[in-house]
């Protein structure tokens, strides 16, 4: 994990040292649409996905094209990150927790979040057809960070309150995305992605404590290096560049 953070960092660093007055500054935010084994519900620990919020900034540097007009065709190389947070599937957060009361006794449930943390970089064709409109591609690929927030379980037996906690580590993946948009006015865009967000290990560790104590009674950690996971997911999103 310092590795990636130490490589991420430099990147950042020779992006800040590199630009120029000609350098592009974007933000962007809307809604993400998971498909494939994200949204899956076989695997409540990677997917079972609903729709979901995603958010970005982008750093854009021109390689080729005129710098210094807004019109034309011009190529440039991009630092993207964004973040995408989904809920499991009201559903599947039913039926989950229907067994854990039903069957184990449980008096309440707190479930999973899903969030990634793509860090990217690309390349963007930009074709500004007049200061009215225009059109990009972009296509991107890094590192994925994984982290899914904690399932928590309550009981009440033999009055005896306890809680069961599943807590996730920062899992580390690839990511990828492709897609396109279109400029109104040289500084507002709409945008279509597509996104691969992998995750190439999953370290948990679950613990039973005492309540309101929080005193811990047992535990356990559980690491596979070896699974390999691919979500996948769509976005749709609105953006300002400067």
């Amino acid at each position: 994990m310092k590795k990636v953070i130490y490589s991420l960092s430099l990147i950042m660093f020779s992006f800040i040292t590199v630009q120029d007055a000609y350098t592009q500054f974007a933000l962007k935010a809307g809604l993400n649409f998971p498909f494939g084994t994200y949204k899956s519900t076989t695997d409540s620990e990677f997917g079972c996905a609903k729709m979901g919020l995603m958010a970005g900034i982008q750093i854009n540097i021109p390689l080729i094209g005129e710098k210094n007009k807004v019109v034309g065709n011009k190529l440039g190389i991009t630092l993207n990150v964004d973040y995408h947070w989904n809920t499991l599937q009201e559903e599947v957060k039913e039926n989950i927790k229907s067994v854990y009361l039903a069957t184990y006794g449980a008096t309440k449930m707190k479930f999973i979040n899903h969030m990634y943390l793509p860090i990217m970089l690309g390349l963007q064709y930009k074709f500004i057809h007049s200061h009215a409109i225009g059109l990009f591609l972009d296509v991107s690929a890094g590192v994925n960070l994984n982290y899914r927030t904690s399932q928590k379980v309550w009981y009440n037996q033999d009055k005896i309150n306890y809680i069961e906690v599943k807590e996730h580590s920062i899992n580390v993946g690839a990511a990828a995305h492709a897609g396109f948009g279109l400029i109104f006015g040289t500084h507002f865009t709409v945008s279509a992605h597509y996104h691969l967000l992998s995750s190439f290990s999953n370290k948990s560790r679950t613990y039973t404590a005492l309540t309101p104590s929080m005193e811990e009674v047992k535990s356990s950690d559980f690491l596979d290096a070896d699974i390999k996971r691919y979500p996948m997911a769509f976005s749709v999103a609105i953006g300002v560049v400067f």
